[in-house]
């Protein structure tokens, strides 16, 4: 097994299987046969799998970071008593709300009241039913105001959550929201892990967030990061373009032609916070071929709910392994013009990766526009469309420079030209 702790691997040892020996008299020429048989099978069908050793581990450090990380949790506001000890509000009327914290053994409610007619927003920070004794969760807003629909947005404040392996911190931020019908608070997390891991000579960055549990569980958000030049970049430095986010985290991970076993769990070090450890262990699964079609494809992710896979666009259009299976597309980001761009309709018809046959995934470039015109009276009413070489939808004004134009023409005389205005 090989091993990789820090990003420094230790010299990796060879492993065989062993093999039940077959005795009898003179031996056994059935046993042989069979034996024959199994080795021949299971070298037609190296072709299908991954070529890593199964067992092979990684393991890497993720390092707490106060912002770069960002989940939402929504609390409503519809609590109708007030908490045991409030500031004193007169008779202004003021929203509150519980958000649920903590790991599922041990939850805790946060209180929040929001003084929306002031721009004050309480919490509840230590969890003890008293808004009046967290200096750090007496917050204001700078858009005060008040109207039937209004929003207000309160600065970054800290929380700790006390557990058996330690106090986990976060910075969280709230923006809180007052319809005629509903009225709600949009909890964000900005802090969160990262951290960096060789994988065959290409380096990985990962960034987690924890969802104020203490714990890192599926379907968690999370993000990776593709590193070129692994030698001389670090995390931070890193362009935020390289990164595709707000993945669910998967059981299963496949990059660079190689299936691993994701996992990641915290560790108590002495009085330290909780430190997070990142392990992936390499694991034999089925693969078939897939071509990819498009250009300007900069990130592309599939997935079916457990595996998550990041095809090798370094590639192009040749022929890569992938698992097979059926799966959806979690992430499509196009680079056009130094912009990333990204279909508007997320939800297109899954793709079966089939092991009989060379599979195919169409998207990206060229890009087709598609006019429907519709005549009302005097008006013509246009509904323009651009779409990738898949199908899938993009946003005009996130592709195109200034305002779309257009020519009529009768013929080669041009009879008239203008640029529309959006709405």
């Amino acid at each position: 097994m090989k091993s990789v702790s820090g990003n420094r691997a230790r010299p990796a040892v060879a492993e065989t299987s062993q093999r039940r020996r077959i005795s009898s008299a003179g031996g056994s020429f059935m046993a042989r046969r069979l034996l024959l048989f199994i080795q021949v099978y299971a070298i037609c069908l190296l072709p299908f799998y991954t070529f890593a050793a199964p067992g092979d581990e990684f393991t890497f450090d993720l390092e707490w970071q106060a912002d770069g990380c960002q989940e939402a949790r929504r609390v409503d506001l519809d609590r109708a008593e007030p908490f045991a000890k409030e500031p004193d509000f007169v008779q202004r009327e003021v929203l509150r709300g519980t958000l649920s914290i903590g790991p599922p053994e041990s939850k805790e409610q946060m209180g929040l009241a929001w003084d929306y007619s002031r721009g004050m927003l309480y919490v509840d920070l230590n969890r003890d039913g008293d808004l009046t004794n967290d200096p750090d969760g007496v917050l204001e807003t700078d858009n005060k105001g008040v109207s039937s629909y209004m929003n207000q947005d309160f600065p970054v404040f800290p929380l700790t959550i006390s557990t058996p392996k330690g106090d986990f911190r976060y910075r969280l931020s709230a923006e809180l929201y007052k319809y005629s019908l509903t009225k709600f608070a949009r909890i964000t997390i900005r802090s969160g892990y990262s951290g960096t891991t060789v994988l065959h000579d290409r380096k990985w960055g990962f960034k987690v967030v924890d969802p104020l549990r203490g714990r890192i569980l599926r379907n968690d958000n999370f993000s990776i990061i593709r590193v070129q030049d692994y030698e001389n970049t670090l995390l931070e430095d890193i362009k935020v373009s390289n990164e595709v986010g707000d993945l669910p985290l998967p059981t299963d991970l496949f990059l660079d032609g190689r299936c691993y076993d994701l996992e990641f769990r915290f560790n108590q070090i002495n009085d330290a916070p909780p430190q997070l450890q990142g392990t992936l262990t390499e694991k034999v699964v089925p693969l078939t071929e897939l071509k990819i079609k498009g250009e300007r494809i900069e990130h592309l992710v599939f997935g079916d709910g457990e595996m998550l896979i990041i095809p090798n666009l370094e590639t192009g259009s040749e022929p890569q392994q992938v698992p097979t299976g059926r799966f959806n597309r979690q992430a499509l980001v196009l680079r056009i013009d130094n912009r990333r761009i990204t279909p508007q309709n997320s939800h297109l018809k899954p793709i079966v990766f089939d092991e009989n046959e060379v599979n195919v995934f169409r998207a990206g470039c060229p890009l087709k526009s598609r006019v429907a015109i519709q005549r009302n009276g005097n008006v013509l009413q246009f509904d323009y469309k651009l779409a990738g070489i898949g199908g899938e939808e993009y946003n005009v004004r996130s592709v195109a420079n200034g305002k779309p134009s257009i020519e009529i023409y009768k013929g080669d005389l041009l009879l008239k030209s203008g640029r529309f205005e959006y709405g």
